[in-house]
């Protein structure tokens, strides 16, 4: 849950080289006369670089500061300013009191801890590896690409081991893809023709010659 009280202004294009501290201080002085002023947020993180959010009383001072200030040149940049989207926390804990405040960014926390989790899950999720061969020359490897995540060196043993000169499967896991070894190139072509649509576990991988 997000609260716009349209108390807060969003302000951009901020001169980047300014120090946190010389810019909450400038822009303090900027907009008191507008003020009071509740907070400024500023960070210095790349997300966040020349922007800061400052608090004003209430909507009346916050559109009457925008209005004023929009355009002004503050450290040799003209800064924009808008409404922001959203309060900011001492906005929304001034409005919502303290109880409610805490049901808030708990809220706000678990929501957040879930988004990471997402992110932390899809991150270490291997990517599939698909490398063009159609021009490598016919060879005693096979290279198998798209392989299901959890295959086994097992799994591809058994699916080639029954073809003449099979020497080894050699799995790199991390990138879905094996190596299957022949003793030659023509033990390696007939596994490769009479596997062109192998399917694993409802997964169809690529057959190819291993570049080598």
């Amino acid at each position: 849950m997000t609260y716009n009280f349209k108390d807060t202004v969003y302000v951009r294009n901020i001169n980047e080289k300014v120090s946190l501290n010389t810019l909450k201080r400038k822009l303090n002085e900027v907009f008191a006369p507008y003020g009071p002023v509740l907070s400024i947020t500023a960070h210095k993180n790349i997300r966040m670089r020349g922007q800061a959010f400052v608090t004003l009383e209430d909507e009346a001072k916050a559109s009457r500061a925008i209005d004023c200030l929009n355009d002004t040149v503050i450290f040799q940049k003209k800064i924009q300013c808008q409404l922001a989207k959203t309060s900011s926390d001492d906005s929304v804990e001034r409005h919502l009191g303290e109880s409610e405040f805490t049901v808030y960014v708990q809220d706000r926390q678990k929501k957040k801890a879930q988004q990471d989790e997402s992110s932390m899950k899809k991150s270490s999720t291997p990517k599939v590896v698909k490398v063009d061969l159609q021009n490598v020359p016919p060879n005693k490897i096979l290279l198998i690409q798209g392989l299901p995540n959890d295959i086994t060196s097992e799994e591809l043993t058994s699916v080639f081991e029954s073809y003449k000169g099979f020497v080894q499967a050699r799995l790199v896991a991390v990138k879905r893809v094996a190596f299957i070894d022949f003793e030659n190139e023509q033990d390696a072509t007939v596994a490769k023709d009479e596997n062109m649509d192998l399917t694993i576990r409802e997964v169809k991988a690529q057959v190819s010659y291993a570049k080598k």
